[in-house]
């Protein structure tokens, strides 16, 4: 398997959907608890990627006792297991013909849907994506990290991350800092113990938090000292271009000290994350041109005779506004001068609707 992953660009995870034949064997929650974790170990070793692991589907044919210490020990990994995470809950969906596979469509439209939202639930980038390690150090007790401001679109950040240091076995909290008053903005706990050496562990924010664009924040992580051992500042990273790294960050309350050296920062830490969808601007609601009107006089010359204007006989001088005016038919021939005069009349702007016959 690690081979083939090498072979394309991409790989983001191993999806893990198995247990079946362990549960038909009796195997403890304990013993297959210790197969998913030493499995996770091997994939973050080999691959540098999570484990995504499912909640398996009811096989009717194997008695539930037997299907229920492998599904706890999946909800157990969830939790406490480094580089694993929760796949889709299938434990629901009962196999087809007896059998222990989905066979209709249904049910594997169902599973489907399922391990597409699991996959979207995590699916996020990673704020690093090389890093080179400075000075190891395990001499000073407080919180050491990276200062970030955030480019010009939000950000939600879903976990935060640690580079686990060789020998690393203990469990460090990881937090977003407010640089100026020091509040803790989000925070989470990761567990180096049995994750490989170079590479990152994450531990998900209990709930996603959204970092403002143009922002300063503080990611910071506490070490102990004599404790697992970290790197200097003098560790420099790669990053996306959604946020720029401004400098390694250390203390232990505010003010934080800021080593303002682009893209070097102490443990080195992580976090991972996905644009946060725009707030959309309304469209403002175009004000209406107002309809232009002018006001055209009609009378008779000589007077005393009539005209009809839509079909109605005028017999008094007739004001119209806000149209074109269509000469058609005068009872009497008008005055060669009157004439012209009222066809320059009817000619009068670009008008529009409505408009009169005479």
């Amino acid at each position: 398997m690690a081979y083939r992953a090498r072979q394309v660009s991409g790989v983001k995870a191993v999806l893990w959907w198995q247990g079946t034949t362990d549960a038909i064997a009796g195997t403890t929650q304990a013993a297959y608890h210790d197969y998913l974790a030493r499995l996770a170990a091997a994939v973050q070793a080999d691959l540098g990627v999570p484990l995504m692991v499912a909640k398996n589907e009811r096989w009717a044919n194997v008695a539930l006792a037997k299907e229920t210490p492998i599904n706890a020990a999946v909800v157990q990994a969830w939790t406490d297991v480094p580089n694993i995470v929760p796949g889709p809950d299938l434990s629901d969906i009962v196999t087809d013909s007896g059998g222990p596979h989905l066979l209709t469509d249904a049910h594997l439209a169902l599973a489907g849907q399922r391990w597409w939202a699991a996959i979207q639930a995590v699916a996020s980038a990673t704020f690093i994506t090389s890093n080179q390690t400075g000075t190891v150090r395990n001499d000073s007790c407080g919180l050491f990290g990276m200062g970030i401001t955030v480019g010009p679109n939000p950000i939600t950040v879903n976990s935060l991350g640690r580079l686990v240091a060789p020998g690393n076995s203990q469990v460090h909290s990881l937090q977003i800092v407010d640089p100026v008053s020091g509040t803790t903005i989000a925070s989470t706990t990761v567990n180096t113990q049995g994750a490989g050496a170079g590479a990152f562990v994450y531990g998900k924010l209990a709930s996603p938090i959204t970092l403002s664009a143009n922002a300063t924040y503080y990611i910071l992580s506490q070490e102990a000292s004599g404790g697992d051992q970290w790197y200097d500042f003098d560790t420099t990273v790669t990053t996306t271009s959604d946020a720029s790294l401004i400098g390694a960050v250390s203390g232990t309350s505010a003010p934080y000290a800021l080593i303002p050296n682009p893209n070097q920062e102490y443990v080195p830490l992580d976090f991972t994350y996905a644009i946060a969808s725009p707030t959309p601007t309304p469209t403002p609601t175009p004000t209406p041109t107002p309809t232009p009107t002018v006001q055209v006089t009609v009378q008779t010359n000589p007077t005393g005779l009539s005209f009809t204007v839509d079909g109605s006989p005028i017999l008094r001088p007739k004001a119209f506004r806000g149209s074109r005016v269509q000469a058609t038919r005068l009872r009497q021939p008008l005055p060669r001068a009157a004439e012209r005069a009222f066809s320059m009349c009817g000619r009068i702007g670009a008008i529009t609707e409505p408009s009169h016959t005479l």
